[in-house]
This record gives C-alpha cells, structure tokens and sequence, in this order.
C-alpha cells in the first residue's frame, strides 16, 4: 500500500475513534476497534491480539491497579470514603461562597486515593449534591463542579495510577527503575498550579449564571420555603483518615522521601527484578489499607 494512503487512513481511524468517544461509546471499545483497524492496516493483526494479552496479563500493570480499585471499592463498602468526604466538606458548611470551588477541590482530593472517577462522584455526590441543593446552587453548577474536581487529575498524585504504571514500564530498565512515586514528584508540582487556575476561572463563570439561577427562582416562586438542610453526619477521624493510609506509605517508602526502607526480598525472589517491586509495593500499600478498612469497621 501506498505509504501515503496509510497515513491519511491511520489518521481516519484515529479520527473516527475520538469522534466514536465524544458521541459516548464505551471508550474501551472504541480504542480495542480503533486497534484492530490500525492492525490490519498495517497487515500484522497478531501484533495487536499478541499486544493486548500482554499487557491484559502483565503483573506490573495488574498487581497496582487491581489493587488500587479493589481498595477503592472496599472504602465505599466500609465506608471509610464517606468520613473521608464529610471531613473534607465539614468546614464548606458554614461559608457559602466557597461552596462551588469547595466542590472541585473536594473531588480533586478524594480522587487521590480513589483512583476511580466515577467511583470519587459516586462517593462525594450523595453528600455534596444535598448540600449545594439546600445552598440553592443550580443543578448545572453542581454537575459541573462535580465533573470538574473528580477529573481535574487527583489521581495523578497516587502512584497506583494507571499512567504511572505505562510510565514507569516505558522508561525503566533492567538497571534503572522509574518508580511511580517519582513520576508523582515530578507532577505535582504542575498539578497545583492547574488546579488553582481551572478552579477559579469556574467559579468565576459560575458567579454570573448563579445569580441569574437565583433571580429566576424568586420570580418562579417568591413564597417557596427554604430547602432543607441535609442531615448531620458524625465523622469518624479515623475511618476519615484510612483511605489516605496507602499513599502516605508510598510516599514514605519511596523517592523523594523514603524515610521508610522496605527489604527488596519481603516481595521480589530476584534482586534485580526492580519494577516488579515497585508494582506489588504499591499493591501491598493498598492491601495496608484494607486490613486497616477491616480492623476499623
């Protein structure tokens, strides 16, 4: 085929499985389809089958994650991530104007442990949506601010990410391993400065639509009563403090801090089998935190 050909119908392809994403197809199937063409495009479809059940196996990748999201879903069970989200929204309670980019940086810390960002909405926005609500803040507003903090990027400063794991894999070598902690040193510092700035630009833009929301609803019903408060919830300190057990850890084991050594032979055979040791690392961290989730409920 002409070279020429198979790069404008590479880029087709592509094109079709972003167009496919943006009208709501199942992202997985649309990128393992969007695969399978390129394959055949470049007449080698067992490279990709051959691919796939690579990495579909591969312990560096399956060890972190699984454990990861096994973590997170065994804090919804317990849970831990409720006293986790109240803690955080408790002081937002009493000062209104901070409630929308309160919001966001609320989904942006709880995503931090809870990898998941439908997992993180799930998890703050049966106590968030109440509370905006009865702080007479728009359903579009509050949808947003949700949206917003879940995906903004928390889970880039947990080094059980999936990125990390593609990262640490792609640049480590028999030699040199790139632990996922040190991906997270060098992120964070970019994390920040995105997070202060797609927050406030918001919550500027949500100011005006606010106040025209709430003149609306005067003229609708002028009478209405007030919304009702939602419920007190006694927070838990420790339970609230559970789900932020295993990242404390890798950051205490891993660089920039290691201020906590762990012995290479507790969870690898093979000396330098270094990246395996980063992946159960992160996978024996997130196990920490069941056993913990377990002891306190």
């Amino acid at each position: 085929m002409n070279p020429y050909l198979q790069l404008i119908l590479g880029i087709l392809i592509v094109a079709a499985a972003v167009w496919a994403i943006i009208k709501r197809v199942d992202v997985r199937l649309a990128l393992l389809v969007a695969a399978f063409a390129l394959g055949a495009l470049g007449q080698d479809v067992p490279a990709i089958v051959r691919q796939f059940f690579l990495t579909l196996t591969n312990g560096q990748f399956v060890v972190p994650i699984c454990c990861a999201m096994g973590f997170a879903y065994v804090m919804r069970l317990s849970g831990c991530d409720q006293h986790l989200v109240q803690l955080l929204v408790k002081p937002l309670r009493r000062f209104r104007l901070l409630l929308i980019p309160g919001a966001v940086v609320v989904g942006f810390l709880v995503n931090i442990p809870v990898v998941s960002q439908t997992s993180t909405a799930v998890a703050i926005g049966s106590v968030l949506v109440p509370l905006l609500r009865a702080a007479r803040i728009s359903p579009l507003t509050i949808g947003s601010a949700l949206l917003l903090g879940c995906s903004i990027g928390g889970e880039l400063l947990n080094p059980g990410a999936p990125e990390f794991r593609t990262i640490s894999q792609a640049l480590s070598t028999e030699d040199h391993v790139i632990p996922s902690t040190e991906c997270v040193a060098h992120v964070f510092p970019l994390i920040l400065p995105q997070l202060a700035v797609a927050t406030s630009l918001f919550w500027l833009l949500s100011v005006k639509h606010e106040a025209q929301y709430l003149q609306e609803i005067e003229r609708r019903s002028p009478e209405s009563p007030e919304p009702v408060q939602p419920p007190e919830f006694r927070v838990n300190l420790i339970k609230a403090l559970v789900p932020l057990v295993p990242i404390t850890l890798l950051f205490l084991t891993g660089p920039p801090l290691q201020v906590i050594s762990i012995p290479k032979n507790w969870l690898i055979d093979r000396p330098g089998d270094l990246l395996h040791f980063d992946s159960r690392l992160i996978g024996a961290a997130m196990l920490v935190g069941v056993v913990l989730a377990a002891a306190v409920g």
